[in-house]
């Protein structure tokens, strides 16, 4: 050691600076906690009272979001049975244009395909067919239900009321007449149709008409708004009859 020193004249400082470093290194070891010590602080889970604060947050901000979502999903339904009907509307003031001025007759039940024995027709939505371009889709509503190849369960009625009251007061066994727009004295609130609420017709019925059984016409009223058509073009919101905004004959 000694000659290898000899010929190193600067390594024997060195090996005394390694010696002071490594006894320092000593000292650091038993005085400062290692690295993954201090960084390695200890975790814990929730209390039971802290979760049970954050179930309480969650629930809360649910509870704020679902009228949000359910409302929203309402006003969806409204606007896409607006622009069903504004189309209807318009289908049946032109069916009436080439018909002398009467709308759409309706039957009984009548599917898609069949005709009324009586009235000898098809079901007031196929008579509109040529108007509409076959567009049977805007009879289906929000979620409309398909029932086979291009047709779906019906969302929406045909005001035949006023024809119906006239064929049988004059005596007739069955209502089945066409509703003539000349003889509305007050278009602004005779019901041209709307938009099925609670009542259910049978599924395949593509002739829905006797809307009288919804419970809105019969002083009841629905949970959730439907919109009528009027003989003025004009479409509105209700949730339940207005005698004052509304009538189903020809004349109050």
């Amino acid at each position: 050691m000694y000659q290898i020193v000899s010929y190193f004249p600067h390594l024997a400082e060195v090996i005394r600076v390694a010696d002071v470093v490594s006894a320092a290194g000593c000292c650091f070891a038993t005085t400062i906690p290692p690295i993954m010590k201090i960084s390695n602080f200890s975790s814990k889970g929730f209390t039971l009272v802290e979760l049970l604060v954050v179930i309480a947050i969650v629930a809360i901000l649910v509870g704020l979001l679902i009228p949000g979502i359910s409302a929203s999903k309402e006003r969806a339904k409204t606007a896409k049975a607006t622009s069903d009907l504004q189309q209807i509307g318009a289908a049946m003031f032109l069916f009436a244009s080439d018909n002398e001025g009467f709308f759409p007759v309706s039957g009984g039940t009548i599917a898609y395909g069949q005709t009324d024995p009586q009235t000898k027709k098809p079901s007031w939505q196929e008579q509109l067919d040529p108007y509409i371009e076959k567009n049977r889709r805007i009879f289906g509503g929000a979620n409309p239900v398909p029932l086979g190849d291009g047709i779906y369960r019906a969302a929406y009625f045909n005001g035949s009321r006023a024809a119906y009251e006239e064929a049988i007061s004059s005596g007739a066994s069955e209502g089945f007449l066409l509703v003539q727009q000349n003889r509305i004295q007050f278009s602004s609130k005779y019901i041209l149709g709307g938009q099925i609420g609670a009542f259910r017709f049978d599924e395949v019925d593509a002739d829905c008409d006797n809307f009288t059984q919804e419970p809105a016409f019969n002083g009841g009223n629905l949970k959730t708004p439907v919109c009528l058509l009027f003989a003025d073009g004009h479409l509105g919101t209700f949730k339940t009859f207005d005698p004052d905004l509304m009538m189903l004959t020809y004349s109050n």
